[in-house]
């Protein structure tokens, strides 16, 4: 049985609690957060101990999910590391890069599993494109959602563009020779919506669009090569193909051809978990690394480096 202590009761800590209760061979220990009437309701939901003191947690666990505030993930993760423990991060890995090299040295050095949120890693329709092979030639990101004051604190580069990041870097597998951004600040102190440009060594060009001040949420990406292009819907997880191919009753006509992959639906979240607690049990490295979430920070930072430096309005 793997003990999972719960660092964080808000609305994601409420949302992993629900997800970790259903996995098998898996016990939630308890839950911590510095509001205790907060972890008092979240025990009391899902019928879990809640801590007061994060040393009694840690003593009580293997594994920690982190899920508090971003400001927190450092402090609380280097106790986890210090501790013995494995842990997961909710993404962003941490609020600066210097916390994140730490914490990827520190968990390599103990050799602990450290592995962040980046859930779209284990979304079905992204998985599908693992067998599909480059080069490619542009690729378009968008990822929007509806205000929420929760996480208007940091940029919406690091809330929701860093997925986007964290995908192309995988796929384009190149050094990025320049970057062109843009952003706005509407109802944040930090830009609400950016646009990015990235273009890759390989000749890859990717355009990054994210929003959270869309009435609805949407999440997708399209991909071109030179003979086809690739659309998915991150949200469904749905994967569509176009390419020429000739026409069934008349093989001198050339036509556009749609194809939709056959993919299956899964909980990403829980996917997430069970693939967290199955790369401790069998000592696997995790699909989402250390150096991978540095990665995308890294990029992310340069991003909004540049959006500063044009004076985001």
């Amino acid at each position: 049985m793997l003990r999972i202590g719960i660092i964080g009761a808000g609305q994601y800590g409420r949302q992993h609690a629900e997800q970790i209760k259903g996995l098998e061979h898996v016990q939630i220990t308890g839950v911590y957060d510095i509001q205790p009437e907060r972890a008092s309701a979240l025990s009391q939901e899902f019928f879990i101990p809640h801590f007061n003191d994060i040393d009694q947690l840690l003593s009580e666990s293997d594994a920690l999910d982190i899920v508090c505030s971003t400001s927190a993930h450092h402090k609380m993760a280097l106790l986890a590391l210090r501790s013995g423990k494995h842990v997961f991060i909710e993404k962003p890995m941490c609020a600066t890069l210097d916390q994140a090299a730490e914490l990827v040295n520190m968990s390599l050095e103990a050799d602990l599993k450290c592995m962040i949120g980046y859930n779209e890693r284990v979304n079905p329709a992204f998985e599908a494109m693992r067998d599909i092979s480059g080069p490619w030639l542009f690729i378009e990101s968008h990822r929007v959602t509806p205000f929420t004051p929760q996480n208007s604190n940091i940029s919406v580069v690091l809330d929701l563009m860093i997925h986007d990041i964290d995908l192309i870097l995988k796929i384009v597998r190149s050094d990025i020779k320049q970057i062109s951004a843009t952003g706005v600040k509407v109802l944040s102190d930090t830009p609400d919506i950016a646009n990015v440009r990235l273009e890759f060594n390989n000749g890859c060009v990717a355009n990054l669009t994210a929003s959270r001040l869309a009435d609805r949420e949407k999440r997708s990406l399209r991909l071109f090569q030179a003979d086809s292009y690739y659309r998915l819907n991150l949200l469904n997880a749905e994967l569509h193909r176009k390419r020429l191919g000739q026409n069934r009753q008349n093989q001198q006509i050339i036509q556009v051809i749609s194809e939709k992959m056959d993919i299956k639906k899964i909980n990403t979240l829980k996917a997430q978990f069970e693939c967290f607690v199955r790369c401790i049990k069998n000592n696997e490295s995790c699909p989402t690394t250390q150096q991978d979430a540095y990665d995308a920070m890294e990029f992310a930072y340069k991003i909004m480096k540049k959006i500063e430096s044009l004076g985001a309005s």
